[in-house]
């Protein structure tokens, strides 16, 4: 309401409840008021004859009372109209500010109580989590097998060249990049059939992979085995948010609990594909991984399904996530330029810490195999402790200190190869970092599941994995470049830690530390 016109309005009411207190005060304290006008001498009335004068005062003392009861009435009327006149011009202020893809707290609160759309029964929050959390450990313990010779497998199996391994390494990332957005708007629409299908496809393109005989079938493969991973992971880190959603207080132990499955598989896995290799030849531990995802498959078809209300009405209007409105949020940008920074370091897990560690450790691909696993224990400690760390003190704070550690951790492999007897120490800083991004990873997912729009949470948690998808197509031939430009021996692991410090300068520059963004 405009100023003036509220200044003026106040101002009648006063006057008007001033002269009928007053009109009320002098009809009923002046006995001897005369009529301003001749009046009958006498009215009969129920209770007897009353003089004119006597009549005349109770006119006076009803009409002073009408208008001091009106205008009093006037005013309340204005009191409770000012404050909801500032809020519906607040409310459109806020609405005309509010960032791309902000979250609506009303809606989130609606569709976070609402209920799959094929049942009536409510979602067994923790069932549901164990049952994840059992199909990843058996699916990364496969994934396990796979690690210590995916970087050798190319070369020692096939005779392909460094640059022709790395494209194989690289294929899955570029099918993650290209199919990111899709799959998480597939994802939205029913979790389930996403989790299921994209697994048997997963199976599918690991056993192309140990049945390829050159390097045409196996990056059809390796693509294929991206295309899977990103209908299943998208479905996966929905209905974690899902379940976050559902039980705000327990978001990050329970993406930690889910990280610490596939940890765990990988620590339990890694030791086999060493061992698998070495008996069998490489190809065995890809038809380890097969015969994993199809397992995993079966586990998924015990979930609920999770599809919501908000994410109904969001199909029903076609509404998708615009990833370019989501970044002209800097809280986006951060997150996704941390994504990014963070596959420097799983990049040079996969293509420089296997081929050092059979360098440095006893046993050349079997000692390989137990770093990974010794590093994948110190995943198991950091994942519970980012978890808890998050539902406490916050995912900023959490996501900040540990990629310090992280990162600082990677730094100093140069320094620990340089050593007369380097094992111990370099053997220290690969599980101190795997520790760290454990830890981190839970307080990332869970700032991109609280700032996701509600009925799109797979789609924008896409977006910041997909740039880092897109930036991991490149990371292995840069670290590469690194090697063969003569760099000292664990150049490239160093550089992949100086990203990973980029990247957690993003994330706390990018996100505030008001309590409203704290995780719990």
């Amino acid at each position: 309401m405009h100023s003036s016109a509220l200044v003026r309005l106040v101002a009648t009411l006063t006057t008007r409840t001033r002269k009928g207190f007053m009109g009320v005060m002098g009809a009923l304290e002046n006995p001897h008021m005369k009529p301003a006008q001749p009046a009958l001498s006498t009215q009969l009335l129920p209770c007897g004859l009353v003089d004119a004068a006597t009549m005349h005062r109770s006119r006076i003392a009803t009409i002073s009372m009408h208008r001091y009861c009106s205008g009093a009435l006037l005013v309340l009327q204005a009191c409770a109209l000012q404050p909801f006149t500032k809020t519906v011009a607040r409310h459109r202020t806020a609405a005309a500010l509010r960032p791309p893809h902000a979250i609506d707290e009303v809606k989130r609160r609606t569709s976070l109580a609402a209920r799959p759309s094929d049942t009536d029964a409510e979602i067994d929050v923790q069932r549901t989590l164990a049952t994840l959390i059992a199909a990843q450990v058996v699916l990364f313990i496969g994934v396990g097998a796979v690690i210590p010779v995916v970087a050798i497998y190319g070369r020692e199996t096939l005779g392909l060249s460094a640059s022709a391994s790395g494209v194989v390494i690289s294929a899955p990332a570029l099918a993650l990049l290209l199919g990111a957005k899709v799959s998480g708007a597939f994802a939205d629409k029913a979790r389930k059939p996403a989790l299921i299908g994209g697994m048997l496809f997963i199976a599918l393109s690991d056993a192309g992979t140990a049945l390829a005989s050159s390097l045409a079938p196996l990056v059809i493969a390796r693509l294929g085995l991206g295309a899977g991973r990103c209908v299943s992971e998208s479905a996966e880190r929905g209905l974690l948010a899902d379940l976050g959603n559902i039980s705000p207080d327990i978001r990050g132990r329970a993406i930690a609990a889910n990280q610490a499955g596939a940890t765990a598989g990988i620590a339990l896995g890694a030791p086999l594909g060493g061992l698998l290799s070495e008996t069998y030849g490489p190809r065995a531990c890809f038809l380890a991984v097969t015969g994993a995802a199809l397992i995993t498959a079966a586990i998924y078809t015990q979930l609920p399904e999770t599809s919501t209300a908000a994410r109904a009405d969001n199909d029903e209007k076609g509404d998708g996530v615009d990833w370019l409105l989501l970044l002209e949020d800097g809280r986006w940008r951060g997150l996704t330029a941390a994504e990014i920074c963070s596959r420097f370091g799983f990049a040079a897990k996969i293509a420089s810490v296997p081929l050092l560690a059979a360098q440095v450790l006893p046993g050349g691909a079997a000692g390989a195999g137990a770093l990974v696993s010794l590093a994948g224990l110190g995943g198991l400690v950091g994942a519970p402790v980012g978890g808890f760390g998050v539902d406490r003190v916050g995912a900023r704070t959490v996501a900040v200190a540990a990629g310090l550690v992280g990162g600082g951790a990677l730094c100093a492999v140069p320094a620990a190869l340089s050593l007369e007897d380097p094992a111990a120490p370099f053997s220290a800083l690969i599980i101190l970092w795997s520790a760290a991004v454990a830890a981190q990873a839970p307080a990332l997912q869970a700032l991109a599941q609280r700032l996701a729009p509600p009925g799109g949470e797979a789609e924008a948690l896409a977006l910041p994995r997909a740039a880092g998808d897109g930036v991991y197509i490149v990371v292995p031939f840069l670290l590469g470049l690194v090697v063969d430009a003569g760099a000292p021996r664990g150049a490239e692991i160093a550089l992949a830690g100086v990203a990973g410090l980029a990247g957690t300068v993003a994330v706390f520059v990018a996100l505030p530390s008001s309590r409203k963004e704290k995780m719990g």
